[in-house]
């Protein structure tokens, strides 16, 4: 599985292929601690992934704002599951929560 998020404010992109190539890119996004979750299929396609031979197509591309989930823009904790495996890819920590990243 290939995935990248990236965070705009009260916006997340971010594009997901799944492992097996004939299933569709779909993720589930849970908030509220879990009480609500979304599914949400592919709406943005990703030529640069196609080109980069990552996805067949690039129809693996998201684009997720508060006007398809109001939760989004309201700083609480977010996460990311692909759909077909339940594998949390991505987590959005509160807006109180100190961030620390280490690269080596």
């Amino acid at each position: 599985m290939y995935f990248a998020v990236q965070e705009f404010g009260d916006q997340l992109e971010f594009w997901l292929v799944p492992d097996n190539p004939s299933s569709e890119a779909r993720v589930i996004v849970s908030a509220e601690g879990g009480r609500k979750r979304y599914v949400f299929g592919w709406n943005r396609e990703r030529p640069d992934v196609r080109d980069a031979r990552l996805h067949a197509t690039g129809l693996c591309g998201f684009s997720i704002n508060p006007e398809v989930m109001p939760e989004i823009g309201t700083g609480q904790p977010l996460e990311l599951y692909e759909h077909d495996s339940n594998l949390l890819v991505y987590r959005k920590p509160p807006p109180d929560v100190v961030e620390r990243r280490i690269l080596h």
